[in-house]
């Protein structure tokens, strides 16, 4: 009896992992065509009680920021969309949002944009 429990068990893992496999693999067909946002997409993940997988996030930044560097979208609307997705926003970009909306200085950004891009390359010599 517990031979078959186990088994039973095995072949339950190995049903759910197919479900997820063919479910990401339609949910995919219908992102690439277009047929769907990814918003959609990510609300059918959780129907399904699936993890939206990393990569659809990356791409799904890539194309807002790609938007951005278009120009048609400027930095504040580019976090406002990053943040309704329920995505990271990368550092450079808000502070680049906030320069452009007075919250930061703009003397305090470009410190702190070498900082990011380079860790190490500025340094204030004033603390010595």
């Amino acid at each position: 009896m517990v031979a078959a429990k186990s088994g039973f068990r095995k072949s339950m893992i190995g049903f759910e992992e197919q479900h997820r496999k063919e479910t990401l693999k339609g949910i995919r067909q219908r992102l690439a065509a277009g047929e769907i946002t990814y918003l959609d997409a990510v609300d059918e993940c959780e129907e399904e009680g699936i993890t939206v997988p990393d990569s659809w996030k990356t791409r799904e930044i890539a194309r807002i920021i790609g938007l951005k560097e278009a120009k048609d979208l400027d930095a504040v609307q580019t976090v406002l969309r990053l943040e309704a997705a329920g995505l990271e926003v990368p550092k450079l970009l808000m502070l680049e949002a906030q320069k452009s909306l007075g919250v930061v200085d703009s003397d305090a950004v470009q410190p702190a944009i070498i900082k990011i891009v380079s860790p190490g390359a500025y340094r204030d010599d004033s603390s010595d």
